[in-house]
This record gives structure tokens, C-alpha cells and sequence, in this order.
């Protein structure tokens, strides 16, 4: 049978706890501790919402955990792809740009971590917008497809003394 799979826990305070003045009024307290993620928690709100009281005729129970499925399915991609984000950063954190390393191995097509990781190391105090990186690099990669975060810096690092000296003309100080 399909359902959300919350965690559920039947939970009371220790002895210790229970023992303490300000606690002796739950001592004889249960309760329960549910722990969702946010699929799961939707599910579980239409769920009720759907079959709370309700005679629900076999041809609907089926499509209801036909939907339940789907549920867990998304559930799961989610937890996938956020496993497959926190890698891809921890992958670009760890592989070096061409200004830190320039006998660095083969490098790969840019992508929105390896972006960011260039960009922060030049301007560690700008604040990237997640979405606006993602179609941007989009952007980049639709005008040239090989492009790498080598390039990119490269390309920072031949242009930053004018960059500099715009950014004093733009403020006044030049």
C-alpha cells in the first residue's frame, strides 16, 4: 500500500527529566514526533483531505495511490538531485582553476558551480543569484559550447586592469 513515509515517533520525557519539578506534570505524557520531508508532508495534507471520512470507491482508492507513488517518486528525485548538487560543488571546490593550478588536468565545460567558483574567487564579496547564474551560463554556453571556468578566468584576469580602471572613472576616482 502506498502512503507517505514519514518517520513517526512515540516518544515521552527520560526518568531524568521527568524527575525535575518543572517537568513532574508530563511525566505521564506520550507523544508523537513526526519527521516529513515537504513531498511528503503535501501528500499526507491532500491525503486527508481527500479520504478523511470519506467512502472512497476502489476505481479512486487506485488512482489515489497511483498519485501516492508519483509522490514518492518525486520525493525521491529530489533527494537525488540535491545528493548530486552538494557532489558537483564539492567536485568544483576541489578542482583547481587555472589560476591556482595552470598544469591543471583537462578542463570540463562550464557549468553554474564552476561559474561561481571562478566568480567568487574574483569577487568574493558580489552576491550571485542561484537562477540568474543557471541562465546565464546557459547564455554562455549557447555562444560558445566548450567554454570552461579556465577560460572565463583567463579571460578576468587579461581584462581586470580595465575593469579596474572603469570602476574608478564610474566612482570618480580616477
Amino acid at each position: 500500500m502506498f502512503g507517505y513515509k514519514g518517520l513517526h515517533l512515540d516518544l515521552q520525557l527520560r526518568d531524568n527529566r521527568r524527575s525535575l519539578p518543572e517537568y513532574r506534570r508530563f511525566d505521564a505524557l506520550r507523544f508523537e514526533v513526526q519527521l516529513r520531508t515537504i513531498v511528503q508532508d503535501a501528500w499526507s495534507v491532500l491525503d486527508h483531505k481527500i479520504k478523511y471520512k470519506k467512502s472512497i470507491p476502489h476505481v479512486l482508492k487506485r488512482r489515489i495511490n497511483r498519485l501516492a507513488a508519483l509522490f514518492e517518486l518525486a520525493d525521491q528525485e529530489f533527494l537525488h538531485i540535491r545528493d548530486e548538487t552538494r557532489r558537483l560543488e564539492q567536485e568544483d571546490a576541489a578542482t583547481p582553476t587555472a589560476a591556482t593550478s595552470p598544469a591543471a588536468p583537462q578542463p570540463s565545460v562550464i557549468n553554474a558551480f564552476s561559474f561561481v567558483k571562478v566568480m567568487r574567487g574574483r569577487y568574493p564579496t558580489y552576491t550571485f543569484i542561484d537562477h540568474k547564474v543557471d541562465g546565464f551560463v546557459a547564455e554562455l554556453l549557447e555562444v560558445d559550447p566548450t567554454l570552461t571556468a579556465e577560460t572565463i578566468d583567463e579571460a578576468l584576469a587579461a581584462t581586470n586592469e580595465r575593469l579596474t580602471r572603469y570602476k574608478a572613472f564610474q566612482y570618480g576616482r580616477f
